[in-house]
């Protein structure tokens, strides 16, 4: 049951927020005289944007090479990759070197659509509730709401928003006191131990990932 409750939490974190990706941690010089985000601003894009990914990304109509190539486009023009992998990496992006850099984030964006743009055909019959609107520090505001899936009780989703040169920009999910941001870097930093702490040893593990994934196409 708990290995059942994670995958859907884990599967809600991309469904939810892939479409509007953008981390934070490089945009800290983003000029702090920006306006905040009102309430009525905050609810709307989690709405809407959460509303528009679903619509589309679960169209039983898609093939899959179809989806796959919407959930790629959707990817590269909404996520923040060099972000991403700064706060993944943590302190071995400085150590890594500029292919090692560019090979990771190429590698992240393939792993990410091999591996859910099938699963969005299944992901059908959510429904979303903003609850509320709370300010957070770092210039931030929390999004409450509820997301109700197809099957299974209703999770309690944060949504942490702020304002960037772009607009506005989700910079963490927390599904039922989980980050997303958290959660991969755990994930990335425990292969990095294991390798050593070398990016070289993470990297052949994602390709050997990709590959896996790719052959499964």
């Amino acid at each position: 049951m708990a290995t059942r409750r994670l995958f859907s939490t884990l599967m809600l974190f991309t469904v939810l927020l892939l479409p509007v990706a953008v981390f934070s941690g490089g945009q800290a010089a983003f000029a702090a005289s920006t306006p905040a985000i009102s309430q009525s601003e905050a609810e709307s894009f989690v709405r809407t944007m959460s509303e528009q990914a679903l619509q589309t990304l679960t169209r039983s109509d898609l093939s899959d090479v179809e989806r796959a190539r919407y959930f790629r486009e959707v990817f590269n023009t909404t996520a923040d990759l060099e972000s991403i992998g700064r706060f993944v990496l943590g302190r071995y992006w400085r150590k890594a070197t500029d292919a090692e850099r560019t090979e990771f984030l190429k590698l992240f964006e393939d792993i990410t659509v091999y591996t859910w743009s099938k699963r969005f055909k299944e992901y059908f019959g959510v429904g979303i509730a903003v609850a509320g609107i709370r300010p957070s520090p770092e210039e931030e505001v929390v999004v409450e709401s509820t997301v109700t899936p197809h099957q299974g009780p209703p999770l309690l989703v944060l949504w942490k928003l702020k304002r960037s040169e772009k607009g506005i920009r989700v910079t963490d999910l927390v599904v039922e006191g989980i980050s997303m941001a958290v959660t991969y870097r755990s994930e990335y930093g425990s292969v990095l131990q294991h390798s050593g702490g070398e990016v070289a040893g993470l990297l052949a593990a994602l390709r050997a990932k990709a590959d896996e994934l790719k052959s499964h196409d």
